[in-house]
């Protein structure tokens, strides 16, 4: 189902990011610029489904291991806000990292660490408003286990919801004006990646003030 879902999925992804790029010449037409731009984004958005869904399956079925290495999260940390940061500033929204210095190393799998952070800090971007606040931060807690925190200044999730947000296909919409485009995956996969590594992750949030995910990792992988 990878291959054939993907496969193709890339493929529409490639020819219309070249269209909407005119790298062949212009389009002459303002609707056929918009109509590819749309179909960029409706296919990029499908791709993101698709693979949350199929990694679902794969820890369902045992078959999603981990690549483990001794790993810094502050360079981890650095990669995933790059790559946020367009949306963040698109949204007039301000990414902070807080990361001691001589932090102890993580041993985990780098890749799904970053689709945790990006997971996370995405979801900050989507529900603060503008002139907000991001922080992504890290740390030693009790018995040198190793804790990172993304706490966002936005919207929240009143205290009744927040048990349907960490389960799958859980969504909370306060307004329809707050209603963001998702499957409600993002946070229970999340979740997930986290207890896969023997972390517990933990949500707290108050209305119209903002959210804190903590990721407490076990002390086992401090390296």
């Amino acid at each position: 189902m990878s291959h054939e879902l993907r496969t193709p999925l890339n493929c529409i992804i490639g020819f219309s990011e070249v269209i909407k790029r005119e790298m062949f010449g212009p389009l002459k037409n303002a609707k056929y610029s918009e109509y590819v731009s749309d179909i960029y984004s409706s296919s990029q958005h499908l791709l993101a489904v698709i693979s949350d869904i199929l990694d679902f399956s794969k820890m369902e079925a045992g078959a999603l291991p981990l690549d483990e290495s001794p790993y810094d999260l502050d360079r981890i940390i650095a990669e995933c806000l790059t790559m946020i940061e367009p949306k963040a500033q698109e949204a007039g929204v301000r990414l902070v990292p807080e990361i001691p210095k001589n932090l102890p190393h993580l041993l985990a799998d780098p890749l799904r660490i970053k689709q945790i952070l990006i997971n996370l800090v995405s979801n900050a971007v989507k529900f603060t408003p503008d002139d907000g606040l991001i922080r992504v931060s890290a740390g030693l807690g009790g018995g040198q286990a190793i804790i990172l925190k993304v706490a966002d200044t936005g919207v929240g999730i009143a205290a009744e919801d927040i048990p349907h947000c960490l389960g799958m296909f859980g969504q909370a919409r306060q307004s329809q004006n707050l209603a963001h485009e998702g499957t409600g995956l993002g946070l229970a996969l999340t979740k997930s990646l986290v207890e896969q590594h023997g972390g517990i992750l933990t949500l707290g949030s108050e209305l119209n003030v903002g959210t804190t995910v903590t990721l407490e990792f076990p002390s086992t992988r401090t390296q």
